[in-house]
């Protein structure tokens, strides 16, 4: 899972990076290359086992919004669906002036996509439980809807949920919890300042989130939150994914300054359930991590602007996988070892059946081809139906 959209003040503050020449890592348009090896050089990720087949694995889902090129123009929402990995089909979403930032399933009928309807100003949530065939819109904020704005969901069944983000007012971490699917939410008292960016469960007990003050945890399913012991770092979280109660890892981004300010990858591990946090070594190279996703305790990819980064050992080694100037990734999803998909700005899918070795940029829609995409899922076959 994953983290799914830079709020709008990170956004302003990469861009006055850019136009600083601090970094190169955002660019307005993206290319889309029909076919991108690895970054010359760097070893290529050995095969582990054959891909899924496409009935299996190959069906997921990517959104994002599509603006006209102007200022104050209306977000069209996007929601893209490939039904066998290949082809991908623009689906409606009911929606009118919003942008959808993540999407995710916990089996082939019951998902969810977190959004902002910006008439309302309002986080949003849409369910649904036929396949995506047809979503129901949920407004998470009720009673409230400008005073808190979510950043992350995860679900670990077709009941269970949470939702982590910021008070806008007050500046503090927001965290909801659902038992019915997203129809109701209630709060959580989470501890510290600033919002939270990323929030991942592993079942109904075992959760964590990542914000500006750290990392926090919970072994009660958000009945107590609390701060885990040195993870508090200077530097910007923004995604968070755990394979299982132990194993985990956080990942987002440090400055580095003077005489000119770089950014660099930061990605933090644990193999204890986060009793201790170790900062892993990353390429020095100019990326600000937006998404991390392992599909075990040795294989994750991590993307963000121009770059994938990729390991097979846990992440005791990172290595770029791919870099193209112009592509300005956001998130990254695996269905198994080989076989995944990452998205960026200017409607660009990249995907691989073999572990990254190879990517290969697959065709969307005319009217998603500008598109901002935030968010990529694809089903597991463990999830089932």
């Amino acid at each position: 899972m994953r983290r799914q959209h830079l709020p709008r003040f990170v956004l302003s503050v990469l861009a006055l990076l850019l136009l600083t020449g601090g970094c190169s890592l955002l660019p307005q348009t993206a290319s889309r290359p029909s076919s991108v090896p690895g970054e010359p050089g760097s070893p290529s990720a050995p095969p582990h086992t054959a891909p899924p087949s496409p009935a299996q694995a190959l069906h997921g889902w990517a959104v994002g919004f599509a603006t006209r090129g102007c200022v104050g123009c209306i977000d069209t929402p996007v929601v893209l669906h490939a039904h066998n990995g290949k082809v991908w089909s623009l689906e409606p979403s009911g929606l009118g002036n919003a942008t959808l930032h993540q999407v995710l399933f916990v089996n082939r009928q019951n998902g969810w996509i977190l959004g902002t309807d910006e008439t309302a100003d309002a986080s949003i949530v849409l369910t649904t439980t036929d396949a995506g065939r047809t979503w129901a819109l949920r407004y998470a904020l009720a009673y409230r809807p400008t005073e808190e704005a979510l950043n992350s969901l995860s679900f670990v069944n077709p009941q269970d949920g949470w939702a982590a983000g910021v008070n806008e007012y007050t500046n503090s971490p927001v965290v909801l919890a659902t038992t019915d699917g997203g129809r109701h939410w209630t709060a959580q008292r989470a501890p510290g300042s600033g919002g939270l960016s990323a929030i991942d469960f592993v079942n109904t007990r075992n959760g964590w989130a990542v914000g500006a003050g750290g990392i926090l945890a919970t072994t009660d399913g958000g009945r107590t939150w609390a701060f885990q012991q040195g993870s508090s770092v200077a530097a910007n979280l923004t995604s968070i994914d755990f394979v299982n109660p132990r194993d985990g890892w956080a990942a987002g981004w440090a400055s580095k300054c003077c005489p000119i300010t770089h950014v660099r990858p930061y990605v933090l591990a644990t193999a204890d359930g986060g009793r201790t946090w170790q900062v892993q070594e990353t390429p020095a190279v100019d990326a600000f991590l937006q998404s991390v996703d392992f599909v075990n305790a040795r294989d994750g990819w991590a993307v963000g602007g121009p770059y994938i980064l990729a390991t097979t050992d846990g992440g005791r080694t990172w290595r770029v996988q791919y870099h193209r100037t112009g592509a300005g990734l956001r998130s990254v999803s695996f269905a198994g070892e080989r076989t995944g998909w990452a998205v960026g700005d200017g409607g660009l899918i990249l995907a691989t059946t073999d572990a990254g070795r190879t990517w290969r940029a697959q065709s969307v829609p005319g009217s998603a081809a500008n598109a901002f995409l935030q968010g990529v899922y694809i089903l597991r076959p463990s999830a089932g139906s």
